[in-house]
C-alpha cells in the first residue's frame, strides 16, 4: 500500500509542475517594463513631451480636398465634368508642410488641423476672386493599428480628430472572451523612444482621461487574459498519459 501512495503522489506532483508549466501568462506581444495588472485607471510612462492639439497635418500626410459648391475647382476640370465623373482628388504634404492646389498654387498646412487648413485654403481661393468657396478637407493616411483581443484587428482609420479609445473599441467589435480588460497599452510617438499608456478598462475612470483621444500612428494592443495555456500543456499530453499507463500497470502487478 505504501508503494501505491508513493507512486500515486509521484504521479500527481509530476502532472502538478507540468501544469505549472503551462499556467503563466499566455503568449502576449509588446511586453513593456511597465506592465501590470493592478493598474487602478491609466498609467502614462516616458510621457512625450508634445501635448498640443492632435492629429495635425504633418509632411507626407495626404489630404482629399474638394470646394463643395464647385468640385472642378480643386480638380481642375470644369464644373460638369466634375459632377459627370464624381472625380476626388489626394494632395500629398511636401517636407516643408506645403500642398500645391490648380489655380491658387502653393499653400501652407503644416500644423494645421483638417478645420483650419480648410479655411486657410477657403481664404486663398477667395484672393483670387473666386465665387464663395466652400472647401472641405479630410487627412485620408490617419490611421490607427489595433491588436490582440479584439473581434477585429487591423489598421483603422480615424474618421474624426476627437476619436477617443473606447470609440475605437466599439468600431472594432469590442473585445474578444479571451481578453485582459485590465491590460490594454497604446504605444505612441517616436517608434525609437515611444511613449506608452497603459489602461484599465475594468474601471469606469479611464473615459475621463484626455490622453485617450487618440493620435495618427497610435498601436493600441488588448493582452491576453492571464491563465493555462492549453497550446503549450498539449506538449506534455503524452507524456501525461505514458505516466498514468506506466502508474497503472505498476499497481496492478503490486495488487498481485
Amino acid at each position: 500500500m505504501s508503494i501505491n501512495i508513493v507512486l500515486t503522489t509521484t504521479l500527481l506532483a509530476l502532472i502538478f509542475v507540468i501544469s505549472g508549466c503551462a499556467y503563466k501568462g499566455r503568449d502576449a506581444i509588446l511586453k513593456t517594463p511597465y506592465d501590470s495588472n493592478k493598474l487602478e485607471s491609466v498609467l502614462i510612462a516616458n510621457q512625450s513631451a508634445e501635448q498640443g492639439p492632435y492629429n495635425l497635418i504633418r509632411p507626407e500626410d495626404e489630404l482629399s480636398i474638394r470646394n463643395l459648391q464647385n468640385k472642378g475647382l480643386i480638380v481642375g476640370v470644369s464644373k460638369e465634368t466634375a459632377l459627370q465623373s464624381q472625380l476626388t482628388t489626394t494632395y500629398k504634404v511636401d517636407r516643408l508642410g506645403n500642398i500645391h492646389l490648380p489655380i491658387i498654387g502653393q499653400v501652407s498646412v503644416l500644423n494645421l488641423s483638417k478645420g483650419e487648413a480648410a479655411i486657410e485654403i477657403q481664404k486663398q481661393y477667395v484672393l483670387h476672386e473666386l465665387q464663395d468657396p466652400i472647401i472641405d478637407v479630410e487627412i485620408v493616411n490617419m490611421h490607427v493599428t489595433v491588436l490582440g483581443e479584439v473581434t477585429k484587428q487591423g489598421k483603422y482609420l480615424l474618421a474624426r480628430e476627437d476619436m477617443q479609445l473606447i470609440d475605437l473599441l466599439g468600431e472594432v467589435g469590442g473585445l474578444t472572451p479571451d481578453a485582459n480588460k485590465k491590460s490594454v497599452k497604446i504605444i505612441r510617438g517616436d517608434r525609437s523612444n515611444p511613449e506608452i499608456i497603459l489602461v484599465n478598462l475594468s474601471k469606469y475612470d479611464f473615459v475621463k482621461n484626455k490622453n485617450l483621444q487618440l493620435r495618427s500612428g497610435d498601436i493600441i494592443y488588448v493582452e491576453p487574459k492571464r491563465g493555462m495555456n492549453f497550446h503549450n500543456l498539449r506538449g506534455y499530453a503524452g507524456f501525461v498519459q505514458l505516466g498514468i499507463l506506466a502508474l497503472n500497470c505498476i499497481l496492478i502487478i503490486s495488487n498481485n
